[in-house]
């Protein structure tokens, strides 16, 4: 399964204390996920700053995915289709914004998989992944 991962909270703002950047890691937030092996995004900061000024369907996707991480657990892990179904779940309308792009990185195999929307209807999760071998981009230089 996945192990870790990180999350950047960029905004620009250079007068913040962690410059224009903030790096999330898992656990570094009490936001109810119940494991370090995974980290979640939705399109608001979760330590940056408070979570004020997030719309309600970013919570609310942030919401059903660690509860959808949770019960995965709960149930023997959660793989790559699984992490990628629970994206398609709350990519529903009746859930929120579109999604125009889905990230899922299985630290695993070093793979990083990007789903695109095809239209602006936002249906990302529903697309065919653009497959990218981590392992081979970040390999070591030759000595």
């Amino acid at each position: 399964g996945c192990r870790g991962g990180a999350v950047f909270e960029n905004d620009g703002d250079e007068t913040h204390p962690d410059g224009r950047a903030t790096v999330r890691s898992p656990g570094d937030v009490d936001d109810g996920l119940a494991t370090g092996a995974a980290t979640v995004t939705t399109n608001h900061f979760v330590k940056r700053t408070d979570t004020s000024a997030a719309s309600a369907g970013s919570l609310r996707r942030y919401e059903i995915l660690v509860a959808g991480i949770n019960q995965a657990l709960q149930a023997g892990g959660l793989d790559v289709p699984g992490a990628l179904g629970l994206m398609a779940d709350v990519s529903a309308p009746d859930i929120s914004s579109p999604t125009y792009y889905t990230i899922i990185v299985d630290t695993s195999t070093m793979t990083l998989y990007l789903h695109l929307a095809a239209t602006t209807d936002g249906d990302a999760p529903l697309q065919p992944p653009h497959v990218l071998p981590l392992g081979q981009l970040f390999a070591p230089l030759p000595r």
